[in-house]
C-alpha cells in the first residue's frame, strides 16, 4: 500500500472516530453548549434535560428558566429528508408550559422572561427578496397543560389561564383545529373546526362559557391593565353560554363570511341599571344572531320573573314567569337599508298601558292587567338622505286587559290598535288611529256588561287632542249570566261621539235606542222592551276621577215557564222596571230614588201568587230587597230578603223562608200536590229555609225542608205521624246534605201493620242511596242494608233483616190461622227492583235456634186450609191438621222461593220439626209444606181467607 493511501485511510479513520465520539457524546455536548448560550443571554439559572436528539426528532424535559418560565416536556418529530427538502415537521408536542406575568400598579403587564433577554447589540436580519423564506408546515401539533399566571408586584395571584390546543392535518392543506382555554372558575373558551390554508376557507365552532359574569367582571376590574371602565350595569347570579358557527370563504366576493351565534343566559339572575332605576329578573334568556355582510337576522326569547324600568314599566311584583320574544331583519345595499322588527310579550297589561301611549298616542291606559303585546315595524331609509321616509304602520294587540277599580273591574278581552303614521324627513305629518275593542267588560264578580266597540280617531301634530266617532253593540247586560238573552241580530247596538282634550281627558256620549229584548233558557221565556243612555268622562292621567251617568228602563215584560205538556207552570204579566244610576271611581255605583218595579199578575202552576209587601232600598252602595209573597186562599207564604252590593252584585245573598204552615187537606197547595191522586187525603205542617249565593257565575242554593205531623191515606193504605228533615244543596247539580231522614209512627196496608219506621238516605240527580232503614213489625224490627238505586239504570236489591218478629202476629196477619202461637222469628227478606218492578228474592224466617215455641190453633180447620194449599189431602189430612194445631216445635222455618220470572209460580216452603200434643198422633212431627202459586196471591192469602178473626199472643 502506498504511503498516500495510508495517509488517506488514517485520516478517514480519525474522522470516523471523531464523528462517532461526537455522536455518542452529542447530548452532553449540545446540553453544555446550550447552557453557555443561555448564560450569555441572561439565564444563568436555566436548567433542562435533553432526553433525545436524533435524526428523527428532539425531546427536552424539565426546562426551567428560574421562576419566570418552566416547561415539563417538549418534543419535535420529523423526517430529516422532509425537513430539509419540504420544510415539514411531523409532530410538535408541548406540555406543562408555565409562564409568569406581572401586573404593575401603573396598568402595565410585564413578562419577566422577556425582560431578561439582552436588548440591542444584534443586527436585525431581513429576508432576501430574491429568496423568500419558506414557511415550515406542521402535520400535527399538540399543546396541553399550559398555564399563564398573572401576579401583582407583591407576588399575589391575580389570574391563572390554562390552555390546550391541537392542530391536525387531515389532507395536504386542510387542518382540524381544536383549542380550549380555561380561566379557573371565571370563564372557558373552546374552539373547534376545520380550515384550508390554501383556499383560505373553513368552518369554526366557538363556545364561551362564563359561570358567574359579575365575578368575572370584578376579577378583571381588579387588574389595572385590563382598563375596564365603570360599567352602568351590575348583575347577580348570571351565567352566560355562547355557541356559534363561523363559515368563511375568501374566494367568495359576495358572501365571504357567514356567522351564527347563540347566547344563552342561565340561572335565575338579576340585572341592575342604577342610572335608569331599572332591573330585570331573568328566569332564562336566549339570543340568536345569524348574518352576512349584507343581511343581519337576530331573534331573542326571554323568561322574565320581574322587570322594572324607571316609571314606565313595573312588573317586579309579578310571581309568574313572563315571556318576551323578538326578531330583527336588517338588510342593506349600496342605495338603502331596510329594517323589519317584531316583538311579542306576555308582559302584564298594566305595563303595556304605559308603553302603548308612547308608541301610538291616544291609546287609553285602562287596559292594564294581564295580556300579551305584539308589535311590528317596517322601515326603509335611502342612504342619499339619511332620513326615514314613507309610512309606518303599527299594529298592536292586547288580550285580556283590565283595570282593577275600587268598585269593580273595567277592561276588555281583546284590544286591537292600528296606527298609520305618515313620515317625511323622519317627522310625523298626521296620525290616524283605529281602536277595536272586543269583550269590553265592567264587572264586579258577575255583575257584567259586555260590549264591543270600534273607534276611529284623527289627529295632527303636536298630537295633544283628537276627535272621532265610535259604534258598537252590547252582547250581554245582566246581573246573573245563567241564560242567554236574545237581541235583534244578536246584540244591542249603540253609537256615539268621543273626543280627547288637552290633558288626556276623554268625553263620551253614547245612546242605545229602545230595542226589543228576549230571554230564553229551556222552558223559561220572556220578552220586553229596553233602552239606555250613557254620559261618561275619563282621564287617562287620573283614572280615579272617572264618572258616568246612565238610565236604563225595561217595560212591558211578559214571562212564562212552559211545562213539558199542558199549560205553562208560571206566567208573569206586564212587568215594568226603571233604574237611573250614577257611577264614579270614588263612590262606586248608586241608584237614584225614582226607580220603580211592578207587575200585574203572577200565576205559578195554577196558583195565584199575590205580593203582600215589596221594598227596594239603596244604602251604602248596596241594594236591599224585602218582599212577601203568598198563595191566594192558602196559609202558605214566603218571605224573601236580598242583599245586593252594587260594587259586586254576584256576591249577593238571598234568603227565602216559609214559616211553619198548616196545610190541611182542602188547602189549594195540598190539593195541587195531590192532583194525580184524587182519592188521597193528606195534611201536614211545612217549613222551609233557603239561602241563595253565587260562586263565580253559578248560583248556589242551600236549604232545608221540614215536615211535621203529616198524615196520608188512600184506599186500604194509611200512614200517620209523618216527619222529615231534608237539607239540600243545588249548585251545578242537586244533592242532599247531612243525614236526611223520613219517619212515621204508624202505617197500615190491609192487615199488615208497621210502627215507628225511619229511613236515612241521600239523593242526587243520578241516584238514590238508602243509608239505613228500620221499621217496627210484629213486635220486632226490620232493618235494611245499604241500597243504591241509579235512576238511569233502575235495578238493585236491598235486604231487610228480621229480628224478634212475633210468630203469632205474623201468622195471624199473613195466613188464615188464629190461636195462640209462641216464638220469635229471625231471618232476611230481600227486595229488589228489576225492569221497573218490585221483586222478592230468596228469603227466609226461622225460629230461635235451641228454643223453639208452641202452636195452639183455635180451629184445626184453619190448618186444614193451609194443608190443602200445600196439596195434602186424603185420610191423613184430618189427623195431621189436629196434630199441627197443638204442638211444641223446635224448628219452624219459612222459606220464600220466588219465581224466576214475574209470570211464574213462587214457592212458600214451611218446615216444622217438633212434637205434637195431640194424643192420637204419637209420632214426632217433621213436616215440610210447599205452597205454590202466584206470589201476589201468596202474599194476600191472609187478606182473602183470614176473615174469622181470633186472639193471638
Amino acid at each position: 500500500m502506498s504511503r498516500r493511501k495510508k495517509i488517506f485511510l488514517g485520516t478517514g479513520l480519525c474522522l470516523f472516530a471523531a464523528f462517532a465520539a461526537l455522536w455518542c457524546f452529542r447530548i452532553p455536548l449540545v446540553s453544555t453548549a446550550a447552557r453557555r448560550v443561555l448564560r450569555r443571554n441572561g439565564f444563568p439559572d436555566a436548567s433542562f434535560t435533553l432526553a433525545r436528539l436524533s435524526t428523527g426528532g428532539v425531546r427536552v424535559r424539565d426546562v426551567s428558566l428560574g421562576a419566570d418560565a418552566s416547561l415539563a416536556d417538549a418534543e419535535i418529530r420529523f423526517n430529516l429528508s422532509d425537513l430539509l427538502r419540504l420544510h415539514r415537521l411531523e409532530h410538535i408536542a408541548i406540555s406543562g408550559l408555565c409562564v409568569r406575568a406581572v401586573a404593575t400598579a401603573e396598568g402595565r403587564i410585564l413578562l419577566p422572561l422577556v425582560e431578561r433577554f439582552p436588548r440591542g447589540g444584534g443586527k436585525e436580519t431581513k429576508p432576501s427578496p430574491e429568496k423568500p423564506s419558506a414557511h415550515p408546515t406542521v402535520v400535527s401539533c399538540v399543546v396541553k397543560d399550559c398555564t399563564f399566571a398573572l401576579q401583582n408586584e407583591a407576588g399575589g395571584d391575580l389570574l391563572a389561564v390554562n390552555a390546550f390546543a391541537e392542530l391536525l392535518q387531515n389532507q395536504d392543506t386542510k387542518y382540524h383545529v381544536q383549542t380550549f382555554v380555561s380561566c379557573g372558575n371565571l370563564c372557558s373558551v373552546s374552539l373547534s373546526g376545520q380550515v384550508d390554508s390554501q383556499k383560505r376557507d373553513g368552518e369554526i365552532f366557538p363556545r364561551v362559557s362564563v359561570p358567574d359574569v359579575q365575578l368575572a367582571l370584578d376579577r378583571l376590574a381588579a387588574i389595572p391593565a385590563a382598563k375596564i371602565p365603570p360599567l352602568p350595569v351590575s348583575v347577580s347570579n348570571l351565567a352566560v353560554d355562547v355557541q356559534g358557527r363561523i363559515r368563511f370563504d375568501a374566494g367568495n366576493a359576495e358572501e365571504p363570511l357567514h356567522a351564527s351565534l347563540q347566547a344563552t343566559l342561565q340561572n335565575l339572575c338579576e340585572i341592575f341599571l342604577p342610572a335608569q332605576n331599572a332591573s330585570f329578573r331573568l328566569q332564562s334568556a336566549k339570543v340568536e344572531v345569524d348574518g352576512t355582510p349584507s343581511l343581519l337576522r337576530a331573534s331573542f326569547q326571554t323568561g322574565l320573573a320581574g322587570v322594572r324600568w324607571n316609571n314606565v314599566l313595573d312588573a317586579s311584583d309579578v310571581q309568574r314567569m313572563l315571556t318576551l320574544r323578538g326578531s330583527l331583519d336588517w338588510a342593506w345595499t349600496a342605495e338603502s337599508q331596510q329594517l323589519h322588527a317584531a316583538v311579542s310579550s306576555s308582559l302584564p297589561g298594566r305595563a303595556a298601558a304605559k308603553i302603548l301611549p308612547r308608541v301610538v298616542p291616544f291609546v287609553p291606559r285602562f287596559f292594564s292587567d294581564g295580556g300579551t303585546l305584539h308589535g311590528e315595524v317596517s322601515l326603509s331609509q335611502p342612504k342619499s338622505t339619511g332620513r326615514w321616509n314613507g309610512k309606518v304602520d303599527v299594529k298592536t294587540a292586547v288580550n285580556r286587559s283590565s283595570l282593577p277599580l275600587k268598585q269593580g273591574m273595567l277592561g276588555a278581552q281583546a284590544v286591537s290598535i292600528e296606527g298609520s303614521l305618515s313620515l317625511a324627513d323622519s317627522r310625523l305629518e298626521s296620525l290616524d288611529t283605529r281602536i277595536l275593542l272586543n269583550g269590553i267588560t265592567f264587572f264586579g264578580k258577575n255583575l257584567a256588561v259586555h260590549a264591543t266597540a270600534d273607534a276611529t280617531l284623527h289627529s295632527l301634530p303636536p298630537f295633544t287632542t283628537a276627535e272621532g266617532r265610535f259604534t258598537g253593540s252590547f252582547k250581554e247586560a245582566h246581573t246573573a249570566p245563567l241564560a242567554p238573552f236574545g237581541f235583534p241580530d244578536g246584540a244591542l247596538p249603540f253609537n256615539g261621539q268621543l273626543c280627547m282634550e288637552t290633558g288626556g281627558v276623554w268625553k263620551l256620549q253614547a245612546d242605545m235606542p229602545e230595542t226589543a229584548l228576549a230571554f230564553t233558557n229551556g222552558s223559561v221565556r220572556a220578552h220586553g222592551v229596553a233602552g239606555a243612555s250613557v254620559r261618561a268622562t275619563y282621564s287617562a292621567e287620573q283614572p280615579e276621577t272617572t264618572r258616568a251617568a246612565a238610565e236604563f228602563h225595561v217595560t212591558n215584560v211578559f214571562a212564562r215557564v212552559d211545562a213539558p205538556a199542558g199549560p205553562p207552570t208560571a206566567v208573569l204579566s206586564n212587568l215594568c222596571f226603571s233604574l237611573p244610576v250614577n257611577w264614579n271611581t270614588a263612590e262606586g255605583l248608586s241608584v237614584a230614588d225614582d226607580h220603580s218595579l211592578r207587575w200585574d199578575a203572577l200565576a205559578v202552576n195554577g196558583l195565584s201568587v199575590v205580593p203582600d209587601a215589596f221594598r227596594l232600598a239603596n244604602t251604602s252602595n248596596e241594594l236591599s230587597l224585602v218582599s212577601r209573597l203568598r198563595v191566594e186562599g192558602s196559609t202558605l207564604a214566603a218571605e224573601t230578603s236580598a242583599r245586593i252590593p252594587l260594587t259586586d252584585p254576584m256576591s249577593a245573598t238571598v234568603h227565602v223562608a216559609v214559616a211553619e204552615s198548616e196545610l190541611a187537606n182542602d188547602d189549594p197547595v195540598m190539593r195541587f200536590a195531590l192532583a194525580k191522586l184524587p182519592k188521597a187525603e193528606a195534611s201536614i205542617r211545612l217549613a222551609t229555609d233557603v239561602d241563595l249565593t253565587f260562586y263565580g257565575k253559578h248560583p248556589i242554593v242551600r236549604g232545608k225542608i221540614r215536615l211535621l205531623d203529616g198524615s196520608f191515606a188512600q184506599e186500604e193504605m194509611r200512614v200517620e205521624g209523618i216527619t222529615a228533615d231534608i237539607p239540600f244543596l243545588k249548585g251545578v247539580s242537586f244533592r242532599t246534605l247531612g243525614r236526611p231522614f223520613l219517619a212515621f209512627t204508624n202505617a197500615v196496608a190491609g192487615k199488615i201493620q208497621f210502627q215507628n219506621g225511619r229511613a236515612e238516605f241521600q239523593v242526587t240527580p243520578e241516584e238514590f242511596f238508602l243509608e239505613k232503614a228500620e221499621i217496627g213489625w210484629c213486635d220486632g224490627t226490620l232493618a235494611s242494608t245499604c241500597f243504591h238505586f241509579n235512576f238511569r239504570d233502575p235495578a238493585g236489591k236491598v235486604t231487610f233483616f228480621a229480628d224478634k218478629v212475633n210468630l203469632g202476629q205474623l201468622m195471624s196477619s199473613c195466613m188464615p190461622i188464629h190461636g195462640k202461637m209462641d216464638g220469635a222469628l229471625y231471618g232476611r227478606i230481600p227486595i229488589g227492583i228489576e225492569k221497573g218492578k218490585l221483586r222478592l228474592y230468596d228469603g227466609f224466617l226461622y225460629s230461635t235456634p235451641g228454643k223453639g215455641g208452641s202452636l195452639k190453633i183455635t180451629d184445626p180447620d184453619d190448618m186444614g186450609i193451609l194443608l190443602s194449599s200445600a196439596g195434602i189431602a186424603g185420610d191423613v189430612k184430618g189427623p195431621l191438621s189436629k196434630a199441627l194445631s197443638d204442638m211444641d216445635f223446635s224448628v219452624l222455618k219459612l222459606d220464600l222461593l220466588p219465581a224466576h220470572s214475574f209470570s211464574g209460580d213462587s214457592t212458600l216452603r214451611i218446615t216444622i220439626t217438633g212434637k205434637s200434643n195431640y194424643a192420637d198422633w204419637p209420632a214426632p212431627v217433621n213436616l215440610q209444606l210447599n205452597i205454590n202459586g202466584p206470589l201476589e196471591a201468596m202474599l194476600n192469602m191472609g187478606l182473602q181467607l183470614g176473615g174469622k178473626g181470633g186472639a193471638h199472643d
